[in-house]
């Protein structure tokens, strides 16, 4: 680390006062505005002695004085870190934003530096940057463009602003390759599951630039800070990164999601966490949980270095839960530590053609062999049971701008792997409901329109290679009249389409007719608004072919209030039972001439949820909630 020295006005260090001990607040004049430091000393501080210094910043929305208040009052800190001078800068008026906004103002973070220093006398090879939510979000930043100022960064569940914060995309500016030069502690609460992605994603890439990080998941702690349980762990990590002599972690695999061949070469991702080089790692490969003949790597790992390593694994047609352990390292050693020796991947294994494409999917089941890639961020596809065109599910998406930045952001979703050859004029057909928002003054000086796309692309070669054949977004798309207009909270972002706003839309593929390993997808690109449900997708030419997945059972009006209608379409109801919540019979029928239509009184009823179970004359069963209103 480099010494350093700040020159300061005599002026500056009357203002703050010499040796002053406990809690107490300063006032610096940056960027024309007097800006807030508070403090905490030891009270029996000696200049003759040196001190550590962390230098903590707060999260959204909170002060300095309530943050060090938090940190030294109520957390008791000093405990943990003795002979520690602790100095926390404001963020300014602009108190929702973090310390680089607006641009410059995290040179406050210097400025608080240079102050703690001029004052006390500060160990200037063990400085810590600690920051909590959006603090701890800046403190990635500033600490990993200014490693040679700090000792190590302490990130309490560190505000990243999603996954294209994460990766850089927006320009958040995280400078991964400098995090070879300096420890890094992060702790998160696994309660507080909207940072999660975009928190793990920063993890893999610090591992991924030779990062000495130490990531702790805290059990049923939501956006808090962690207790003195973990960070007693924090100071010993600092000073000794590597915990054991040897320590491969697996911490990454790489393979797609779906193979047209019986052969996988998942490509693990290893760091060495311990203070030994690695020169040789015995892998064994895994497949649906049997272990596999052993593999050899050899090569060096210096500590906390990493490698890609592939492995080739076998398997057969169908879904196969591939992975890998880590076994002895360097022949003989064993690997001191566990629990992260493992890693595995879901994968689908296409052999041979695909399926024939004459069905129906209504999402209601388990969409067999649809791929539903795992999302890096909360705006996914998900079964929704709101909103649906027939059934009890529909897929559904949004985005809006009240959650992240998500501009950019492709979700996406695929069907199984479909041969296109076996039916005479193939072709695809979807039921739509769509709507976007659209902002107007006083909310923006003009009126914004933020429009998501659906874009659907098909590959000929099992995913190889796609071309896009449809893609539309805004009016064009919209399946309402008009659009969400001033959403101004989450719930409001969201469409719940009537009967008839929804659309079918249809889109031929006699193009690509010849195609046996034909795959389609459909991709959800984030405009910042928009709120779209997908159901009831179909492939082939024939409309009349079985639709073993449809539900037929139709129950109206839902919620009910004096009666409800069974419509089981085409088929004879031969049983009815309502049950309430507690699982108690509350209506049994038993028609004697067999309709497809049957009317039941709901009046007695107490108001709630209940279930209507109907046998049709071919003894298969449908079932559908309902809801009784007083």
């Amino acid at each position: 680390m480099r010494t350093f020295t700040f020159f300061l006005l005599t002026t500056f260090v009357s203002i703050l006062g010499l040796a002053q001990t406990g809690n107490f607040t300063t006032k610096l004049k940056f960027n024309n505005e007097d800006r807030t430091i508070a403090w905490y000393v030891p009270g029996d501080y000696d200049d003759s002695k040196s001190y550590r210094l962390i230098i903590g910043l707060h999260g959204l929305g909170d002060n300095a004085s309530n943050y060090r208040n938090a940190i030294i009052n109520s957390r008791k800190w000093p405990s943990i870190f003795p002979n520690t001078i602790f100095a926390f800068p404001d963020g300014g008026e602009d108190q929702n934003s973090d310390f680089y906004a607006p641009q410059g103002d995290e040179v406050f973070i210097s400025k608080t530096m240079e102050s703690a220093i001029a004052t006390y006398n500060i160990d200037e090879e063990h400085i810590v940057l600690q920051g909590f939510s959006l603090g701890g979000s800046s403190a990635l930043q500033f600490g990993l463009n200014h490693t040679d100022k700090f000792e190590a960064l302490l990130l309490n569940t560190p505000a990243i602003q999603g996954y294209a914060m994460a990766t850089n995309r927006l320009g958040a500016g995280y400078s991964y390759a400098n995090a070879k030069d300096i420890p890094i502690f992060i702790s998160h609460g696994a309660d507080d599951a909207i940072y999660t992605p975009s928190i793990n994603e920063a993890v893999r890439r610090i591992k991924m630039n030779n990062g000495k990080v130490k990531y702790i998941l805290m059990a049923n702690v939501g956006h808090s800070l962690p207790n003195h349980t973990i960070m007693n762990q924090v100071q010993p990590f600092f000073d000794q990164p590597s915990e054991n002599a040897y320590d491969v972690d697996a911490f990454d695999i790489q393979l797609p999601t779906r193979i047209c061949s019986d052969q996988a070469t998942p490509v693990v991702l290893v760091q060495n966490r311990g203070s030994e080089n690695i020169t040789s790692i015995d892998f064994i490969p895994m497949l649906d949980g049997n272990k596999l003949p052993e593999v050899n790597w050899s090569g060096s790992i210096a500590p906390f270095e990493t490698a890609s390593i592939p492995v080739h694994v076998s398997g057969s047609h169908g879904t196969h839960e591939i992975g890998v352990q880590v076994g002895n390292l360097n022949t003989t050693n064993t690997d001191e530590n566990a629990e992260n020796n493992t890693i595995s991947h879901t994968v689908y294994m296409n052999v041979g053609n695909g399926e024939t494409p004459n069905f129906v999917e209504d999402f209601e089941g388990d969409s067999e062999n649809w791929l539903l890639e795992e999302s890096k961020t909360i705006f996914s596809w998900y079964s929704d049971d709101e909103v649906r065109k027939s059934g009890d599910y529909s897929l559904g998406n949004f985005n809006t701008l009240f959650i992240f930045n998500t501009l950019g952001n492709v979700e996406h979703f695929e069907s199984p792997v479909l041969d296109l050859s076996k039916i005479t004029k193939p072709g695809l057909t979807f039921d739509l409901a769509y709507n976007y928002h659209r902002y107007t003054p006083p909310y923006f000086t003009d009126t914004v329109n933020l429009t998501d796309t659906l874009e659907i692309q098909i590959s000929t070669n099992c995913g190889a290679d796609y071309e896009t054949i449809f893609r539309q977004w805004g009016d064009a798309l919209a399946t309402a009249d008009q659009p969400i207009i001033n959403p101004l909270q989450v719930s409001d972002c969201f469409f719940t389409p009537t009967e008839h706003q929804w659309k079918n839309i249809g889109i031929n593929l006699e193009k690509y007719k010849d195609a046996k390993n034909a795959v389609i997808r459909f991709n959800y690109i984030s405009g910042l608004g928009g709120s779209i449900n997908i159901d009831n997708i179909e492939f082939g030419s024939d409309l009349n072919a079985p639709r073993p997945n449809v539900n037929p059972l139709n129950i109206y009006p839902n919620p009910a209030q004096d009666f409800i209608q069974i419509d089981l379409g085409d088929f004879a109801i031969k049983h009815v039972q309502i049950i309430d919540a507690l699982g108690r019979v509350k209506e049994q029928k038993i028609p004697t001439i067999g309709p497809t239509k049957l009317t039941i009184s709901t009046q007695e009823f107490t108001p709630g949820l209940y279930t209507v179970q109907v046998v049709d004359q071919t003894l298969k069963t449908y079932a559908k909630k309902i809801v009784v209103q007083p």
